[in-house]
């Protein structure tokens, strides 16, 4: 094996190591979201009985 294929194997990898890094980000970026969207209308439902009651 050339130098300059290890070198292309080496700069595959981390590319799809990168690439598998930023997926992963993006999907936990997305699961917060909507998670935050989730307590949000739950605080706002939990309000809304709360003036109800009064």
């Amino acid at each position: 094996m050339e130098s300059s294929d290890k070198m292309f194997v080496v700069i595959l990898v981390m590319a799809i190591i990168f690439t598998g890094v930023f997926v992963y980000l993006l999907l936990l970026d997305r699961q917060t979201h909507r998670l935050s969207k989730e307590v949000e209308k739950l605080e706002a439902e939990r309000k809304a009985r709360v003036q109800t009651k009064s």
